[in-house]
């Protein structure tokens, strides 16, 4: 896949796994979905599991917990992997579907949500659906398996959707947390990964608890719906933490 290495975390070490990737997913059975840096699509049935390379170019992947999977390519067009699930984790292919993003976070129940080039935020409520247009600018927008929404801006101002859940997806309006992050992952319990400027990990077990460091630098950081936590560094290793999923 590339030069580099992937790797997985279990306790407060890292372990390496083979690959290389920018960004990818987890979704609700275990299985990853990656892009590296050629625009590659791999996807692994699990970590202990061997890389199979998928159809298609992407610069951005999400998957959500039933395992539906969607991305954007690097002319921003966006695509949703037909039939895919937990139960059909690899699908049948890619069916492109309108609008124009850089950068999706799908839902529990097939929705999904993206930020274009100027920041401005669309949520979809499926791939057969529409997209609206959400109040507020954010460059990175992340959703969490119960439904509640985080983002940041260009600034790396860090922004949480009150209201949003499963049963209100949409939320309410934007309330600005203190720190600074470019970017940030929400896990099953409400919990909150993020990565700041200079490669620092960063935690909080939800909304209204503290930030907490964490070993390690990486880029990019996901958390899967069991609370498996991974990410990759500025090399393209990905790095993995188990047992952070229950709060």
């Amino acid at each position: 896949m590339a030069n580099s290495k992937v790797s997985a975390v279990t306790g407060n070490s890292w372990t390496k796994i083979d690959g290389g990737i920018i960004n990818g997913g987890i979704g609700g059975a275990g299985q990853i979905w990656a892009v590296n840096a050629n625009h590659q699509i791999w996807y692994r049935p699990h970590l202990g599991g061997n890389w199979e390379k998928i159809d298609g170019e992407l610069s951005y992947i999400s998957v959500g917990a039933a395992g539906h999977v969607f991305g954007v390519n690097k002319n921003d067009d966006i695509f949703y992997r037909t039939l895919a699930s937990n139960y059909n984790q690899k699908g049948s292919a890619w069916t492109r579907i309108d609008g124009k993003l850089i950068q999706v976070a799908v839902t529990s129940y097939g929705g999904v949500w993206g930020v274009n080039r100027t920041n401005n935020i669309y949520y979809r409520a499926e791939p057969q659906g529409q997209w609206e247009q959400i109040d507020g600018l954010l460059k990175h927008i992340s959703v969490g398996t119960n439904g509640e929404v985080w983002g940041v801006n260009a600034s790396d101002q860090i922004f949480y959707r009150e209201g949003s859940s499963n049963a209100n997806p949409k939320g309410k309006s934007w309330r600005q947390i203190n720190g600074a992050l470019k970017c940030l992952s929400v896990g099953s319990h409400g919990q909150v990964w993020g990565i700041n400027s200079i490669d620092k990990i960063w935690f909080r077990r939800n909304v209204n608890t503290d930030w907490v460091q964490v070993e390690g630098n990486l880029s990019f950081v996901s958390v899967s719906p069991n609370g498996l936590v991974f990410g990759c560094d500025k090399n393209g290793s990905i790095f993995h933490k188990q047992g952070t999923a229950i709060c």
